[in-house]
């Protein structure tokens, strides 16, 4: 991955996510329609949103590593595992990116939330972010499609889930000490945050507020970025990748991956497998 690595190791990249192709072989068509009921700029201004951007032909089915470039303000796309670029979303100026089980990417972009379906070059809708900020998280819920949002303004910071990634959203306020950033929902719907001072609190599926979540004195020391990776909870930490079990809002340690050459603190992954 020969482009992917150049971008790490040039601290250019400021967070990627692997949208894997959905299930079915049927193709996506990708539609200038908003959302109906959801707040957004009209269709022409989406469309005009993707002026310039190039992608490669026939990837509906393909596995492909969507990478955030801050200097340049472009998602970079590349095929996985082989790292061969497949094209380039142009002015998005991503802060966080995740991708839902259909393998469609929303980005979040200030107070903007772009979606684009699976090497799609343009957005298919948009949302209001309530919060902004330049620390942002975002993450599909597998059971639902729903979308979650985190960030922080001058106004408020906290969570916000937008019920089938459209409409308006439900806010959960962060504590005044504090706001969340990193989000990563588990195989059943449960949403887990970290917050801006390291801990990690959870919000259950139909629950009503946030829980914190006990280390079980197993802190991770270096706290970064949050991701399930299908069986644990993954953070980020300094080169290296921990693992944690969670059951009973307890976290209990898993296991760790060491990354070569490359710090961890330099990117973040969300909601990839």
């Amino acid at each position: 991955m020969t482009g992917f690595s150049g971008l790490l190791r040039s601290g250019l990249c400021i967070c990627a996510i692997l949208a894997v192709a959905a299930g079915c072989s049927g193709s996506q068509t990708q539609s200038n329609a908003l959302v109906p009921g959801q707040s957004g700029t009209a269709a022409e201004q989406l469309s005009r949103l993707g002026v310039g951007s190039t992608m490669a032909a026939d990837l509906q089915s393909s596995d492909l590593l969507y990478v955030a470039d801050s200097k340049d303000g472009s998602v970079r796309v590349y095929s996985f595992p082989e790292g061969k670029p497949q094209g380039r979303l142009l002015d998005v100026g991503a802060g966080a990116l995740c991708s839902g089980r259909n393998g469609d990417v929303v980005a979040l972009a200030g107070s903007e939330i772009l979606k684009y379906a699976h090497g799609g070059t343009r957005p298919i809708s948009e949302l209001h972010n309530p919060f902004g900020g330049s620390q942002q998280g975002c993450a599909l819920d597998p059971t639902s499609g729903d979308l979650a949002v985190s960030g922080s303004s001058a106004a408020q910071s906290g969570v916000a889930i937008f019920t089938g990634a459209k409409g308006a959203a439900t806010i959960y306020a962060a504590p005044r000490n504090g706001g969340y950033a990193s989000l990563a929902y588990d195989n059943d719907g449960n949403l887990f945050a970290q917050t801006n001072s390291g801990n990690l609190v959870e919000l259950a599926r139909n629950a009503k507020r946030f829980r914190e979540v006990d280390w079980g004195g197993a802190r991770p020391p270096h706290a970064g970025a949050i991701q399930w990776d299908g069986k644990y909870l993954a953070i980020a930490g300094d080169a290296t990748i921990l693992r944690y079990s969670i059951s009973g809002y307890r976290a209990s340690p898993a296991g760790k991956v060491a990354l070569e050459s490359v710090a961890a603190a330099s990117f973040e992954i969300y909601n990839g497998k």
